[in-house]
């Protein structure tokens, strides 16, 4: 990454940004050892270049990626002129090498860790009293923290890229659900509808027969069909089935025996998982909308049982079929088939004939 767009402040853990600096305490710690040979006054500066740190710590936790390099440099700046007042600002340059290392890239913070390294070595060096009491702990403290903030960068990174595919998946499943509310509305709605074309025409034969009275049966059944297809776009939003695989092929087979077909069911089925009745029961209603629409025959075959851990379900009808197109119908059941690990075959050698295979544990 050649920015990184998060700060140490970032998140709910508070405690994580304001609880370290109970630890900078320890750089009043030279000073109560000598209390005695500290006047006033340099008490005074001794606790403004305190409280100056507080500041410029606080002001840099906020910032993200390279925004933090002059609060840095000021940081720097102040604590190791500082040096001439305490030696405890030894406790205070391991801030800046964790903030280093958690805010900058890896060739900027190691440029920083250097550049702090020098301002340890040249402001102890420039103290009257320099010593390795002051070296060896600040230069340590610098190393391990820069480490510690290295390592808590690349957790943050981690997390952030979690975050971002969790998002990813989450607008993915919204995706698929759309999509699946797309086929559910199309093969509930377009088998309705199709039914109420087909009694719409009836209706007018009849009426140019002045057959009123079954003209009027029609319109009445055209009437409880739009009734029961905003059910069905109601429970399809809604992600339910709208019945049973029984009622439904009970439902089917009625439709098609009012239009002249003669319906042979066998059904093996006993039971099946939610996800994939609901699906079967889609399936085989678009299946049937396309018998409706297309078929010259008039003999339909449906079949449903459950072997070897699959489930089958055959439609087929002995209509004249030259080519089969894949329109929204069939790709809708094919789409619907493969998102359960299952497969379609079409074939039209002796009438129209579907057969779909779906694994028994396909909703896992």
């Amino acid at each position: 990454m050649s920015t990184l767009n998060f700060s140490i402040a970032d998140g709910n853990k508070p405690y994580w940004t304001w609880l370290p600096l109970i630890f900078s305490s320890f750089y009043f710690f030279p000073t109560i050892m000598n209390v005695d040979h500290v006047n006033l006054l340099t008490l005074l500066y001794i606790f403004l270049l305190y409280i100056s740190f507080i500041l410029l710590y606080a002001k840099a936790v906020y910032c993200r990626g390279n925004e933090i390099t002059p609060w840095l440099l000021a940081m720097v700046l102040i604590i190791a002129s500082g040096t001439y007042l305490t030696p405890g600002t030894q406790t205070l340059f391991g801030y800046i090498a964790f903030l280093a290392g958690f805010n900058l890239t890896q060739g900027k913070s190691l440029t920083y860790l250097l550049f702090i390294t020098t301002a340890i070595l040249i402001s102890g060096y420039l103290l009257a009293d320099s010593n390795l009491y002051f070296y060896v702990p600040a230069l340590i403290m610098s190393a391990g923290l820069y480490s510690f903030g290295v390592m808590t960068q690349k957790d943050a990174i981690h997390e952030m890229k979690a975050k971002h595919s969790e998002k990813h998946i989450e607008q993915l499943a919204t995706i698929a659900e759309r999509e699946r509310i797309a086929r559910d509305m199309h093969d509930l709605i377009g088998h309705s509808l199709t039914s109420i074309a087909l009694k719409a025409e009836l209706a007018e034969k009849h009426l140019n027969i002045n057959n009123v009275s079954q003209a009027k049966q029609e319109i009445i059944e055209v009437s409880t069909l739009s009734r029961e297809i905003l059910s069905q776009v109601r429970q399809a939003v809604s992600g339910f089935k709208t019945r049973d695989i029984n009622g439904q092929i009970a439902q089917l087979k009625a439709k098609l025996t009012k239009h002249n077909f003669s319906v042979q069911v066998t059904n093996r089925l006993a039971n099946c998982s939610a996800i994939i009745e609901s699906s079967l029961i889609l399936m085989l209603t678009e299946a049937v909308t396309n018998i409706l629409k297309h078929s010259t025959g008039n003999r339909v075959t449906i079949e449903l049982e459950k072997s070897h851990h699959n489930i089958n379900l055959l439609i087929a009808d002995n209509g004249s079929v030259s080519k089969v197109n894949f329109g929204n119908g069939l790709s809708g059941i094919n789409e619907r088939c493969q998102q359960l690990n299952g497969v379609v075959n079409v074939t039209h050698e002796h009438g129209m004939s579907i057969k779909i295979t779906l694994p028994e544990n396909s909703n896992d």
